[in-house]
Order: C-alpha cells, then sequence, then structure tokens
C-alpha cells in the first residue's frame, strides 16, 4: 500500500518534468531495473547527495536507454517503476523534484552525465572556481542561468571559467535586450538575499566589430519598475567587480546572469 502511495506521487511529480529530462529519467529507471541494478543503486544515492561519482557503464547498459521510445513514455515508466523497491522509489521522487526545481538545468546536467558513465559532481581543489549556480530563469525559448560570485577576480577570468570562455555562448544579444530581462525578472532577481547589483554582459554592434560589455543593473534604484543600468566595457580590474554604484552601499553579493543555451 506504501509503495502505490510513494508511485502515486511519483506520477504526480513526473508531470512536471520537461519531454527532455523525463527522457532521461526513462532511461536510469531501465537500468535501476536490469539485472546489474546493485552498482547503480550504490552510486545513484551518492549522486543525489552530490558527492563525485562514477558509474561503469556496459554495452548491455547503452542498449537499454539508447531507444527511442516518445509514444507511452509515461505508462512505460510506471510499468518499469513498479518493478523497483520502494528504497528506490523514493530516491526516484526527490530526483524528480530535483529535476523540476530552479536548479533543475543543473542535475539535468549531471544526470546524463551520471548515464554516459562519466564522473558527476566533480569539485577539483585545483581549480580556481568564480562562480556557484543558484538557480535558472525561464523565458520563452531561452534560459537565463543565475550565479553568485564566490571568488575576487576581473571580468574575463570570472567569464572564461563558464563555456570554456565562450562569450559567444552566454554573452545577451543587446542592451536593450538586457533591460527587457531586468523588467521581466526584476522581483526573483532583487529577491536574493544580500544582493542589489546584477551583472549582464551583453554584445553590441559598433559599426562593422561587435563589442562586448558588462551591464550593472542596479536593482536598490527599483521605484515603480525601474531601475539603474550602466554600461562598462567587458575588460576590467578587481575593483571594477566589486565597486558600488555611485557611492551606494556595495551588495553583499555580486551576481552574475548568463545566457544558457545548453
Amino acid at each position: 500500500m506504501q509503495e502505490n502511495a510513494m508511485l502515486g506521487k511519483w506520477i504526480l511529480l513526473a508531470k512536471r518534468v520537461s519531454s527532455e529530462r523525463l527522457t532521461v529519467l526513462s532511461d536510469l529507471v531501465e537500468v535501476l531495473a536490469s539485472p546489474r541494478k546493485s552498482e547503480w543503486y550504490i552510486k545513484l544515492s551518492k549522486f543525489l547527495r552530490k558527492e563525485s561519482c562514477k558509474v561503469y557503464v556496459t554495452r548491455e547498459d547503452r542498449l537499454l536507454y539508447r531507444e527511442e521510445n516518445e509514444n507511452g513514455k509515461l505508462g512505460r515508466l510506471v510499468r518499469t517503476i513498479g518493478k523497483l523497491p520502494g528504497g528506490i522509489l523514493r530516491a526516484l521522487c526527490q530526483l524528480t523534484v530535483n529535476l523540476s526545481s530552479e536548479e533543475g538545468g543543473v542535475w539535468y546536467r549531471e544526470l546524463v552525465s551520471f548515464l554516459d558513465g562519466r564522473q558527476c559532481w566533480v569539485y577539483d581543489s585545483h581549480e580556481v572556481v568564480y562562480l556557484r549556480h543558484l538557480f535558472d530563469l525561464r523565458g520563452i525559448g531561452y534560459v537565463l542561468a543565475v550565479y553568485e560570485l564566490v571568488r575576487r577576480g576581473n571580468f574575463r577570468q570570472i567569464f572564461d571559467s563558464l563555456r570554456d570562455g565562450r562569450l559567444d555562448k552566454i554573452c545577451i544579444p543587446s542592451l536593450k535586450a538586457v533591460t527587457a530581462q531586468c523588467r521581466q525578472f526584476s522581483s526573483r532577481l532583487s529577491s536574493i538575499k544580500g544582493n542589489q547589483i546584477v551583472f549582464f554582459p551583453f554584445t553590441d554592434d559598433e559599426g562593422d566589430t561587435i563589442e562586448r560589455y558588462v551591464a550593472y543593473a542596479d536593482f536598490s534604484w527599483t521605484s515603480g519598475g525601474d531601475f539603474g543600468i550602466v554600461k562598462r566595457p567587458l575588460e576590467g580590474s578587481d575593483s571594477v567587480v566589486w565597486e558600488p554604484m555611485n557611492g551606494r552601499t556595495p551588495s553583499n553579493k555580486r551576481v552574475f546572469v548568463v545566457l544558457d543555451l545548453s
């Protein structure tokens, strides 16, 4: 009876997950129901704790979850999940909640790595980390990734830490587009505790060249839907990243919003 209730709960949660993420979740369920499930069970527990982990993926594993089957996906999932023990079903419920959360994009990317047999949740102590992912903002046909600055650096260092420094992948296409995103997501961005200033990298056509800049959006000015935006060159010193705007008290945090096309 308990497992039936848990299965019903999972079905409700799964309906909130995008088709793309549901497909990957379906792949995971197939291998969890396979004869070689014990290693996957162990590693899944580590995965849910965000611990660095890796599963050895066999050819048989790949055959299980590389078959495309869009029709009746949820029904097939339910039938397969019904064969799993209660503990795994609870773990899948938690994973489904994570996939539909504000950090769902991160969980999705790590889950893809998990199924591909690559190392997940890698934390390299020798790597300089400038940004920590907070959540995603979803527009129509695009996603903005929101990060908190955790290490002082200049703009080039900070943005090079994202998407292998591919500025063409993370820059918003114009200052006008930045303003539109500020208006659309002002409530969510200004609600970040201890934060007032948000940085947006963007491109700007100047003659025959495309120049890249950073927009400072100061949400402490917000009044009746208005806010202050200052345009600065992308290249800058440490002090540029941390300075207050127009003599105002600096925020406790620095938040960066970039275009996420992954």
